[in-house]
């Protein structure tokens, strides 16, 4: 009795299991992001696909479905028209049709007028009464299109030159840095604000020491060993440490040229370029916004205030 069952049971599994319609997605088409911008008009919309093969040639009937954030937006019976559904319910165009081929022309969806509430996690889940297949992407809505700026600032603190970097109303909250002349600049300080519409504001700022020469991170007051070999300069006759003592040494700044013959190396005005770089994570947008200063004009705040206090002394002294 128990072997009899067994073989049917044995026949019927065979049957269904020939009977089974197997899916497959093969790709998920969801860009990592949409950019918002009033000089790009282009990118109000978004279309995500999701292209998926079904084993059997005939019409077999299957459910497609696409997910933002684990909430249903949209949902395609075959032989049927599809939904839109949930919070997306008018911006997604269910007449788009993304292939001519009847069994998978309602596969994607058209969002239209794309706004930062848009960005997430979108997943599209394809299934038949014996198969299932499931695929996930984030999509990022990067919104510069309401006074959006990027800028570097500069300016003398005590002594020191200060630069900052400053984005405004921008959405996600970007990531920045700083160099100087390529160099990364250690950040001091950064602020974060965040405005009604959602638009983030960050600003990172760092020092510069005009008083570290030899760029070991030791302001030159505070330095005895300004060529950084590791010899105190009171014990060291080798200030350029180029091998040559001071004494037979003409060639002081170690730049190959003798100093009877370099009149002006000294005075040779040079150029700071300062960059902030601005990315989102998890994407490959990218902005960059750079200045270029006179190293010479980090002293023109001292040269101002120096020739303010000696034209007041001198005025001092002749009324007097």
């Amino acid at each position: 009795m128990f072997g009899r069952w067994s073989a049917f049971a044995l026949v019927w599994i065979l049957l269904i299991v020939k009977g089974a319609i197997s899916v497959d997605i093969k790709k998920l088409s969801v860009p990592d992001y949409v950019l918002i911008d009033t000089d790009n008009k282009t990118d109000d919309h978004v279309i995500l696909d999701c292209d998926f093969e079904l084993d059997d040639k005939g019409k077999p009937s299957f459910v497609l479905k696409w997910f933002k954030d684990d909430v249903l937006i949209y949902q395609w019976i075959s032989g049927h028209k599809p939904q839109a559904l949930a919070s997306m319910k008018e911006q997604i165009d269910t007449s788009y049709e993304t292939s001519s081929d009847d069994s998978y022309k309602y596969r994607g969806i058209y969002i239209d007028d794309v706004n930062i509430k848009n960005s997430g996690k979108y997943k599209c889940v394809v299934s038949t009464s014996s198969s299932i297949d499931q695929e996930e992407k984030s999509l990022k809505v990067i919104d510069i299109s309401q006074d959006y700026s990027l800028e570097v600032l500069q300016r003398i603190v005590d002594n020191k030159t200060e630069v900052a970097c400053v984005a405004k109303n921008i959405y996600p909250k970007p990531e920045l840095s700083l160099t100087d002349d390529n160099k990364p600049v250690k950040v001091k300080s950064d602020d974060v604000t965040k405005n009604s519409k959602g638009l983030y504001t960050v600003k990172i700022a760092g020092f510069i020491d005009d008083d570290d020469a030899d760029n070991d991170g030791i302001g030159n007051k505070h330095d005895d060993d300004d060529d950084n070999d590791g010899i105190k300069d009171i014990h060291d006759d080798d200030d350029d440490n180029d091998g040559i003592k001071d004494d037979k040494d003409d060639d002081d700044d170690n730049d190959g040229v003798k100093d009877h013959d370099e009149d002006d190396h000294d005075d040779t005005d040079s150029t700071d370029t300062y960059k902030c770089t601005l990315v989102i994570p998890g994407t490959k947008f990218k902005r960059v916004a750079q200045i270029e200063v006179s190293s010479s004009s980090s002293m023109l705040p001292l040269t101002f205030l120096f020739t303010a206090l000696l034209a007041i002394a001198c005025l001092y002294l002749t009324r007097s």
